[in-house]
């Protein structure tokens, strides 16, 4: 009886398995493959390594030349947004969770900066475009009352400032996330470890260290991960309001993606640097789940 039941749990558990296996070769084993395939074969033909080499050899990948101005190639400024981005949403929501737990009016203030997270690109790209526009934006206008002539102009239109206005809405969009996460870990710490660290003569940063961090360690790694992925595969904010320009300053690895695709029509070169997000993403991926199973 006991091996008749054994069968029955296991064919049940085969066949609910089933369909979820089918999806996942689906929609992500057989795409990566076929990318795979595209990028070392063209026209059937085996090209080996020689597009991956063409894209991280191009001038439109990595371009310093006119350094300290823009461009720098899609790679590297995407490196930049990540630079200036990830430390103001990881630490900036840290702070706003920690100052805001406990205070009268801490769940409004945090609703309000979720908002930007809300928000749909389209209607944060629309107020990008209003808020950086000369004549019209209170940026260029704050800028001017200080005499700072060079950043009273309209930035998206300008190669050396467009990027930063667009990292400026990022964080604005997505610091709302971090807020939030950061806000629940610290109310899940239980409020007897601060008691008895102030019975203990603990002031705010020995609390801040020796308290906080070690209990939202898992919950930073994963806030940090998510935000680092989100940052990669960033294309919507861009793609509505400069589209890569001006002058490929505001270009990134997926839009160019979407550019080797759909504009020059080019599904090898497309495939190859799908591929290359794929490895740059996979080790975070791996340290994502190992942080989850952790805490867990």
């Amino acid at each position: 009886m006991r091996t008749k039941k054994k069968e029955k749990i296991n064919l049940l558990y085969i066949f609910s398995i089933i369909p979820l296996l089918f999806f996942i070769v689906i929609l992500y084993i057989y795409p990566i493959i076929m990318n795979l395939y595209l990028s070392v074969y063209s026209d059937r033909t085996f090209m080996g390594l020689q597009n991956y080499l063409r894209i991280l050899a191009s001038k439109e990948a990595i371009y310093l030349l006119n350094f300290p101005h823009l461009p720098y190639g899609y790679f590297l400024q995407n490196l930049l947004w990540i630079l200036i981005h990830l430390p103001i949403t990881i630490f900036g929501g840290y702070i706003i969770a920690y100052i805001t737990r406990g205070i009268k009016g801490g769940m409004v203030v945090r609703a309000i900066i979720y908002t930007g997270m809300l928000m749909p690109i389209a209607i944060v790209g629309l107020t990008t475009n209003i808020l950086f526009q000369k004549g019209i934006g209170a940026l260029p206008a704050i800028f001017d009352f200080l005499g700072m002539k060079e950043l009273a102009s309209t930035w998206l239109t300008q190669p050396d400032l467009a990027i930063f206005a667009l990292i400026i809405m990022s964080i604005w969009s997505w610091i709302g996330f971090c807020v939030v996460t950061f806000s629940a870990a610290l109310e899940a710490i239980p409020k007897d470890y601060y008691d008895a660290a102030e019975v203990d003569g603990a002031g705010p940063l020995s609390k801040m260290f020796r308290i906080i961090f070690p209990m939202v360690k898992n919950v930073t790694i994963v806030t940090f991960i998510v935000t680092l992925t989100w940052e990669i595969k960033l294309f919507d904010l861009i793609y509505i309001t400069t589209r890569g320009g001006p002058n490929n300053t505001t270009n990134i690895p997926t839009l160019q993606i979407y550019l080797y695709l759909f504009k020059y029509f080019n599904q090898d070169m497309a495939a190859t640097l799908s591929i290359i997000l794929i490895l740059l993403m996979l080790p975070f991926a791996i340290i994502l789940t190992k942080a989850r199973w952790g805490r867990s």
